[in-house]
């Protein structure tokens, strides 16, 4: 009794294993099959053709489009784990690439920058005296002009130690409430040298008479009865 209970068993036993692996073989196609059709439809875009069909390749020689015996879920995985890490691999080499470059010129620049200073240059307006700043011409026809006479003392600095600047062309121009009073009339030294630690002091004179619109006409009679007038002069240098 005891020995027919015993191959009774190892036969249920032997059905139910036989059951199993049936079953894991039908859920094994089935998931096949769907991913191959994944496959299929993401092969057939002109988008993923180049990209896909090379990347479901593996080092085993398995292949996500064929029927192989390897799991979906196993293959998914180990697309997205060395997607992973090639993207990783390419971001260390996009870095190592921009240290290579960037930081041999972000050091040049520094030296470049320490040794000549640039900074050390300090082009100032020390004065000026406005002899005449006058209204011409009739309110009623609209001919209206402003008659100015201005010298200012503009002064160039150079700080530099061992460094001389060279001036190849310098230009001043005045400017009142957006119109031009016009350029110096003494002309400045067409090109001139500077040594270092060395200061050079230009006087350039204005005259003469601009015509002028009865807004800035207004402006000025306002800012000569409240004893403040504001002049821009500006400089050109080469």
């Amino acid at each position: 009794m005891a020995c027919i209970c015993a191959c009774i068993g190892k036969r249920l036993d032997a059905l139910v294993e036989a059951q199993r692996e049936r079953l894991e073989r039908r859920r094994r196609a089935c998931l096949t099959r769907l991913w191959k059709r994944v496959c299929d439809a993401l092969a057939s875009s002109a988008t993923y053709r180049g990209l896909w069909c090379q990347q479901l390749c593996f080092d085993s020689g398995l292949c996500l489009c064929c029927t192989c015996l390897c799991h979906p879920f196993h293959c998914v995985w180990s697309l997205v784990e060395r997607r992973y890490v090639d993207g990783a691999k390419h971001v260390a080499t996009f870095a190592c690439h921009c240290l290579q470059f960037w930081t041999p010129l972000s050091v040049t620049v520094f030296l470049v920058w320490f040794l000549y200073r640039p900074d050390r240059f300090h082009p100032r307006m020390d004065g000026g005296v406005l002899a005449r700043l006058d209204v011409l011409g009739d309110a009623d026809n609209g001919s209206r002009m402003i008659r100015y006479d201005m010298s200012v003392d503009i002064s160039f600095r150079n700080s530099h130690r061992r460094l001389g600047i060279r001036y190849l062309d310098v230009g001043a121009a005045a400017f009142y409430n957006g119109t031009k009073l016009g350029p110096a009339d003494n002309y400045f030294p067409t090109s001139f040298r500077q040594g270092p630690k060395n200061t050079t002091v230009l006087h350039p004179v204005f005259r003469g008479v601009v015509a002028v619109d009865s807004s800035v006409v207004a402006e000025l009679e306002r800012e000569r009865a409240a004893g403040m007038v504001h002049v821009r002069v500006t400089l050109d240098l080469m």
